[in-house]
């Protein structure tokens, strides 16, 4: 076999690796995470009375389009390009709706932050002020493909995170220059304090930070 065949066999193969692993991703341990999350928030919004947000058409991913929905429309649907199949949505950029909402009304289901939502600051301080803390990202696999299709990867979120930490893509940079950005939300914070001190832990208090992480790649 010449080499331009085991170069074009080679490449061949390569490819259909990367695709398996980017069809497992997106069928598995992502929609589990969405599925598992958005139960999380159902439940949240029973125990708290306050209605339930959600954050991205139920409808416009395509996997949710072959296999069905991972989460529902929530009490009222917000994104760009609306939320057409949901009984209340509302349609616009995040950092335009969320001005407009009360403090700590909601439960914030987050399917997405990927698209053009503003500046990403402002939001998610907007997100976690409205929330008071109740709020849950449904971020997927940040090393994956279709993580490099929007205009930032989100690497670390609540609930399993006191702030959002994320890197935008090369073609959508931030107004700073950073390899990686971080955004502590002081609700989500203090919901979790109050947690641990309710069994008994204290934890120190942290500062409301919004400055890029240097030297990580």
């Amino acid at each position: 076999m010449s080499v331009g065949k085991w170069v074009f066999w080679g490449a061949m193969g390569l490819g259909a690796l990367v695709l398996g692993r980017e069809v497992y991703l997106a069928f598995g341990p992502n929609r589990r995470r969405r599925r598992y999350l958005w139960q999380m928030a159902q439940d949240r919004a029973r125990l708290t009375g306050k209605r339930l947000i959600v954050i991205g058409d139920p409808d416009a991913n395509i996997v949710n389009r072959i296999a069905g929905r991972d989460y529902d429309c929530g009490d009222l649907c917000v994104d760009t390009f609306g939320c057409p199949a949901c009984p209340a949505y509302i349609s616009g950029r995040l950092d335009q709706i969320l001005p407009h909402l009360q403090d700590n009304s909601a439960v914030i289901y987050v399917a997405t932050l990927a698209g053009d939502v503003g500046d990403m600051t402002s939001v998610m301080l907007g997100l976690d002020r409205v929330s008071g803390g109740d709020l849950f990202v449904a971020s997927g696999e940040p090393l994956s493909l279709a993580a490099y299709t929007g205009h930032r990867r989100i690497l670390l979120a609540p609930p399993e995170a006191e702030f959002i930490e994320y890197k935008p893509v090369w073609w959508h940079p931030e107004p700073v220059p950073a390899q990686r950005y971080r955004v502590m939300l002081p609700n989500v914070g203090q919901r979790a304090r109050n947690e641990i001190a309710a069994h008994g832990t204290v934890i120190d208090e942290r500062n409301v930070i919004d400055v890029p992480v240097e030297g990580q790649g």
